[in-house]
């Protein structure tokens, strides 16, 4: 489970790009860190214990979601963050995520992600 707290004077005036269709933090992380170079690091501690609410599932699956991530990760690859091999593995385990895995599957697999 990734978790990311960070002190919210680093973050632009508009951190938010809303062209990434329900994937605002990703370019916002990636540009605040990886961009700027900052160090970082994960912690064990939960912060935030987000509660999964009955549509959940149906806000993790369709095309448009794909497209945004995408968009993310051909900007990943093309700062040279991520190479071609993960860039097309990431694309691949995404697409078939949020197209083709049945909701029931993709329900059990967001459970036990999260234990």
């Amino acid at each position: 489970m990734l978790h990311v707290a960070f002190n919210y004077k680093l973050l632009p005036k508009n951190p938010y790009e809303v062209s990434y269709n329900r994937l605002e933090d990703y370019p916002t992380w990636y540009s605040l860190l990886v961009k700027n170079n900052i160090k970082s690091s994960n912690i064990e501690e939960v912060l935030v214990d987000v509660k999964l609410g009955e549509n959940f599932i149906d806000r993790r699956r369709g095309f448009s979601l794909f497209k945004s991530w995408l968009k993310v990760y051909k900007i990943m690859r093309n700062d040279g963050y991520i190479n071609s091999f993960i860039f097309v593995r990431n694309i691949i385990t995404r697409f078939i995520q949020f197209n083709l895995l049945p909701k029931q599957i993709l329900l059990i697999l967001y459970k036990l992600n999260r234990k």
